[in-house]
């Protein structure tokens, strides 16, 4: 029998090294992927870290979007998940690592103004599922059920477009016009629900001065707007369109005046959707960056609807 010589075993290595999976032992080998397509001229000149740091702002830009909306999402007739929220801390901590944790749909996506977009998808129906698993575990908590959101309620997934930019680029411009866009479109679909007539005399603005969860209730439903269209203009301004359905406010209202004969919102009111387009510019300093929540819009807005005969 032949025997092999010690100099060939490297040889032998090598053939089977060839033919073997690249996991071993269950080691996973590291794989060399070849470099991503060619990025925009002005992302060239923009390090890899201060690339990936911009990829996180527009996470974050998301995260703060898809908070806003599920913040307004109604759980039954009368709580919201904000709601809960502040009244539970467990659901609060439930609510934010299940937003945290949500996975990016895409890579990020380069355009050639300095913007850079991410895409956060989130199903309603977990959210849900967490809020009555934190509930299930505690008897005789403030919800006898959180399945009284219907099916046809639960089974919607958020789309959530976030944003960054390079500093001083186009797309930082867009962004902040985009933004002003958005709390101008917010103020006035505030004014369209405060302007809803109770009776002859009284409309919601009236109400939202003596009962606070009036306007909670619209804050909520203007908190939870859909983004139906965003348009940048070429003279930089930015125009974005928000839809809003009345039925959160209507049953806040109808729970107010139960018993009584005294409102003009039917059921009917409850179908209606409203649409508002807000236009707005970024601030000429670009330093200065549009920081104005929803509810404070809503409260100013609602404020002064209030004040008026």
């Amino acid at each position: 029998m032949k025997k092999t010589s010690i100099s060939t075993l490297p040889a032998i290595a090598l053939a089977i090294g060839a033919v073997l999976p690249t996991t071993l032992f269950g080691v996973e080998r590291p794989e060399i992927v070849a470099a991503s397509p060619s990025l925009p001229a002005i992302w060239q000149k923009v390090s890899t870290r201060d690339r990936m740091n911009l990829v996180r702002a527009a996470e974050l830009d998301a995260i703060r979007l898809l908070t806003e909306r599920i913040n307004g999402v109604q759980i039954d007739s009368t709580t919201t998940v904000k709601d809960l929220s502040e009244s539970d801390d467990r659901v609060s901590a439930e609510v934010s690592s299940y937003i945290s944790g949500v996975k990016t749909g895409d890579r990020p996506r380069f355009l050639e103004d300095g913007r850079v977009e991410v895409v956060k998808k989130v199903d309603l129906e977990q959210v849900i599922a967490k809020i009555e698993e934190t509930y299930s575990r505690r008897e005789g908590g403030p919800l006898k059920s959180a399945s009284k959101t219907s099916t046809d309620e639960r089974e919607v997934t958020f789309d959530i477009l976030g944003s960054a930019a390079i500093k001083g680029s186009e797309g930082h411009k867009r962004i902040l016009a985009k933004r002003a866009a958005e709390v101008d479109a917010a103020r006035r679909l505030a004014e369209r629900m405060g302007a809803l007539k109770i009776d002859s005399s009284t409309t919601v603005a009236n109400l939202v001065t003596e009962d606070d969860t009036i306007k909670a209730a619209i804050t909520r439903v203007v908190e939870n707007a859909e983004t139906i269209k965003i348009r940048f203009i070429a003279d930089g301004s930015s125009e974005v369109t928000l839809r809003v359905k009345l039925d959160p406010l209507v049953r806040v209202i109808a729970r107010k005046f139960k018993g009584k004969e005294v409102t003009l919102l039917s059921d009917e009111t409850k179908q209606v959707v409203l649409e508002e387009t807000g236009v707005g510019v970024a601030p000429e300093d670009l330093g200065v960056q549009v920081d104005v929540t929803i509810e404070s819009v809503v409260e100013q807005t609602l404020s002064e609807k209030g004040d008026k005969p």
